[in-house]
């Protein structure tokens, strides 16, 4: 048969058409229709909905009554026609999409590798805190039932670990806004990722086939020199280095990569020469730190040499040229994300190959650092931005920041957005931008200097990549705002793209909102920010605190907080000028141990409130005594400006923003 490879014809290559022994993916989800419950507000009788509440019609291809449990088809299983191995992934929809429900069914339409049915591999569904993103949810990892036996679910036969699966995790795809004009690609390529690693769990070999053991290291709990793999008890925010010993009798090369929950392929660490019996082949560089999800862990072994190259983390660049050996060109197609069939390893890959997977099941079971929330999950604040400087340090000035010590920066140990953070944004309408007067107005960036030395970054939630640079055209400050108050604390920035331009989104403001509430003592609002998550007490810098040097964050995070009440707020030390502010501590009804709070970095960010799925920007970061440390048995409250106090400001200086450029101007 041939192969069409991103354009390029891959042949050679006899592909199995029956499905592989130990993998079939809906056996388990078939015979547990109590594993599907939650979809109960999406079908009728095991039927999917259409818009007009008529049952659709309903799939072809291998329904449930045809296949008996532990049954593979082609073998055990009656033939059928219209079974085979070609499956393509399964999409199911949920009532919510509404207006979006006919026109997310022609995405599914116009993509072979996807079929419309239940039960589902994938959910598409609003995402509850913002109804405008729309999600995948994955369906495939149901929790098992207690009184399934093996030989009922194809997961663990092949090599998935049961606790693994067991594990109830958060696990969504966050496909964006249909509205924007990219989300026909990201929808393309979130899906071929799904193809991808469905493909590789199915191409590797069972589980007692090892020739190598795997294990990760995790703070003081070094790998074993002997034994099986070590891959149980680890949590989100775990820091690990895999290694890999080589058990075979025979050097060789060794390859470890793994799919992240979001189906990111990511190459950890590959053997640069034949790795000999019995030795160990270590993770080098920075520990990768796990999110909450389902981690596939791959380990490939080789008689000969791979290329790097071909273990591309974007699905769109893997290069067919370096598929040059008979096991590589296998690969490579499963790589791709094109390949919809459920491939046999036996069948494919040459007798100096083998590969294994395992699954671990990151679950949230610790707290992060005191006051650092939880990462946002990706795609819910698509207005926030970073404001940053543009003026870079020199070798000079980062030695003579590491001879100061413990009263410098450790601007050595930061990674360089780290170095550059200053303060955060949101965007509440087009190239305009809410923040902080102290970030814009304080010196050494009072006057026109802000627009030389601070830029912002649109379109990310992650500092580190992605997103686009945009230059400060003009700023309106607030005129009662004196560098050092806390009064009056707001500005409004006009931004102009770099170079090519985000996609914005504006979050709404109090006044956007019919019947909003304003904030009063016992409101439950949550703060953003990549701001420092350690606690500061009232004498201590921030940068550096008794428990040592903190970083800005490189992911967005988000912390639950409740407002305080403004009288009692006032008698406490360095909270008298307050006036158009909101005081907000950790909630009584806190979930996890520490106090949540803002701290440096998180100014100007958004504080937010949610109802019913409606997100509404209610403050701005402004400031506090320290970050969240506790004084005479209270908690120093954070400081945010209470945007409805604030809301003729904004649309005069919205207005004036605009007809201004290359210039600061005070807006009583």
């Amino acid at each position: 048969m041939t192969q069409h490879f991103r354009g390029t014809t891959i042949s050679g290559l006899k592909f199995c058409r029956d499905l592989g022994s130990g993998l079939l993916f809906f056996t388990a989800i078939c015979s547990s229709p109590a594993a599907y419950a939650q979809q109960l507000d999406a079908y009728e009788d095991g039927r999917q909905l259409a818009e007009d509440g008529e049952p659709a019609p309903a799939i072809t291809g291998c329904e449930s009554a045809d296949v008996e449990i532990g049954s593979v088809i082609g073998q055990s299983a009656p033939a059928n026609a219209n079974c085979s191995d070609q499956r393509p992934v399964t999409i199911g929809f949920r009532q919510n999409l509404g207006r979006d429900y006919r026109r997310m069914q022609d995405f599914v339409a116009r993509n072979s590798a996807l079929q419309v049915g239940w039960p589902a591999e994938y959910e598409m569904s609003r995402l509850a805190d913002d109804p405008s993103q729309l999600v995948l949810f994955d369906m495939l990892h149901p929790p098992i039932s207690a009184s399934a036996g093996d030989t009922d679910i194809s997961f663990v036969s092949n090599n998935y670990d049961t606790s693994a699966i067991e594990q109830k995790v958060y696990s969504a795809i966050v496909l964006g806004n249909p509205d924007d004009p990219q989300f026909s690609e990201k929808f393309d390529r979130e899906i071929a990722k799904i193809i991808r690693a469905r493909a590789l769990v199915a191409y590797a070999l069972p589980t007692g086939r090892h020739q190598y053991s795997l294990c990760a290291e995790k703070e003081n709990q070094p790998c074993p020199d002997t034994g099986n793999s070590i891959l149980r008890n680890l949590g989100t925010y775990d820091k690990v280095r895999f290694a890999v010993r080589n058990e075979s009798e025979i050097p060789q090369y060794v390859y470890l990569f793994l799919i992240s929950p979001d189906n990111e392929l990511r190459l950890v660490m590959s053997s640069k020469s034949a790795l000999e019996p019995g030795a160990m082949l270590e993770a080098q560089g920075d520990p990768i730190e796990l999110v909450q999800g389902r981690y596939h862990i791959f380990t490939l072994r080789s008689d000969s040499p791979i290329d790097d190259a071909i273990f591309q983390s974007d699905i769109t660049k893997i290069d067919p040229s370096k598929c040059n050996s008979a096991g590589a060109e296998a690969l490579c197609i499963f790589l791709s994300g094109q390949d919809i069939s459920i491939p046999r390893w036996q069948k494919l890959a040459p007798q100096s190959w083998s590969m294994n997977v395992e699954t671990i099941a990151a679950i949230v079971r610790k707290s992060r650092s005191v006051g650092g929330g939880d990462v946002v999950k990706a795609g819910f604040a698509p207005w926030q931005v970073q404001i940053y400087s543009n003026q870079t340090y020199t070798q000079a000035q980062i030695d003579e920041d590491t001879e100061k010590r413990a009263k410098g920066k450790s601007l050595v140990k930061q990674l360089p957005f780290q170095r550059y953070h200053r303060c955060a944004g949101s965007l509440i309408a087009k190239n305009i931008v809410l923040t902080a007067a102290h970030c814009v107005a304080h010196p050494p960036v009072d006057g026109k200097k802000v627009l030389a030395t601070r830029e912002v970054l649109v379109g990310t939630q992650t500092l580190s990549k992605g997103g686009a640079r945009y230059r400060i055209v003009s700023v309106v400050v607030h005129k009662g705002y004196k560098p050092g108050s806390q009064k009056d604390d707001i500005a409004v920035l006009r931004i102009e793209p770099i170079a090519a331009p985000a996609t914005q989104y504006a979050i709404k403001l109090p006044n956007d909102v019919t019947g909003f509430s304003k904030i009063v003592a016992g409101s439950k609002i949550s703060v953003l920010g990549w701001g420092y998550t350690g606690v500061v007490g009232r004498t201590e810098r921030h940068e550096r605190t008794q428990a040592g040097p903190q970083f800005a964050q490189d992911k967005l995070r988000i912390a639950a907080m409740q407002a305080y009440d403004t009288s009692a707020c006032k008698l406490l030390s360095g909270y008298q000028n307050i006036d158009k502010k909101i005081c907000a501590v950790t909630p009584e009804d806190r979930t996890k141990p520490g106090n949540s709070f803002s701290c440096r970095g998180d100014s100007g960010g958004p504080v937010i409130q949610q109802s019913n799925g409606r997100v509404v920007q209610v403050g701005l970061v402004s400031g506090g005594v320290g970050c969240g440390a506790n004084e005479n048995g209270k908690q120093n409250p954070s400081l945010f400006v209470d945007l409805a106090q604030y809301t003729n400001w904004i649309k005069q200086a919205e207005m004036r923003v605009r007809a201004i450029s290359n210039s600061v101007e005070p807006q009583p």
